[in-house]
């Protein structure tokens, strides 16, 4: 019978390896003690509306930091969470001491206009449009607009006029505070039942909002979010059918 022999490496070559592996070790060592390169310079392309400060409050690095892998990666996460960007690239360019990073963004559209209209079994419809408008000014601020006219299909009552808007300002003037501004005015004309006359009936809403984020040294837009504000609701009745 014959018996397969496995070749033993010599001492010459069992030396070899042993060194390579010394250097490999060392170099790995070099390596993980070598300092990690400062940020000198932060810059964005492909921001054609947003504004540079907008994406730099959700950075958790910054100029002067070393360049630490994950900290660059929760950086772009963070802009990438603001939903004003298709993607977010970034790359290190060397700079004489130290490293330039240059985020890459790809911008959405800001300016959606849309119909609107619904409808129910109950033969109840409404009609209308709508325009959602983000990251207005480059500030990541959203205005939302609305108008409708619907049909409650009940008795004395006629088509409902509607007219709604809010506007919200994050980070105003710089600051961890962010204000929201709402307001919405209605129309329905309307027969009083027992007297059979018409009369119109209107509410009037407005609405302030203000909330402090508290993000902890992360992220601006990230942590716990407390606030409050104010709604003042006016309802007003006009015409010969009207009740007090």
């Amino acid at each position: 019978t014959a018996r397969a022999r496995a070749a033993v490496p010599g001492p010459a070559v069992r030396a070899a390896l042993a060194l390579c592996l010394l250097m490999l070790w060392m170099t790995g060592a070099r390596a993980a003690n070598e300092p990690l390169a400062i940020v000198r310079e932060i810059s964005f392309e492909g921001n054609k509306t947003t504004q540079p400060k907008t994406m730099l409050r959700e950075m958790v690095i910054h100029v002067g930091d070393p360049a630490d892998p994950q900290k660059i990666e929760r950086s772009r996460q963070a802009i990438q969470d603001l939903s004003l960007f298709r993607s977010v690239q970034v790359r290190q360019e060397p700079l004489p001491d130290g490293v330039r990073l240059v985020i890459t963004v790809r911008e959405k559209y800001y300016v959606l206009p849309y119909p609107r209209l619904s409808a129910n079994v109950d033969g109840q419809y409404s009609y209308g449009g709508a325009l959602d408008w983000n990251n207005v000014a480059g500030l990541n601020h959203s205005l939302d607009l609305q108008v409708s006219q619907g049909s409650p299909n009940r008795e004395n009552y006629g088509q409902q006029t509607s007219y709604t808007g809010s506007y919200t300002a994050p980070f105003i003037f710089d600051s961890p505070y962010a204000v929201t501004l709402s307001s919405s005015i209605s129309r329905q004309p309307m027969t009083n039942p027992a007297t059979q006359l018409p009369y119109v009936e209107r509410f009037k809403n407005g609405e302030v909002d203000v909330t402090r984020t508290y993000s902890n040294g992360g992220p601006a837009s990230q942590g716990w979010t407390v606030g409050g504000g104010l709604l003042s609701t006016h309802e007003n009745r006009d015409g010969p059918g009207a009740a007090p």
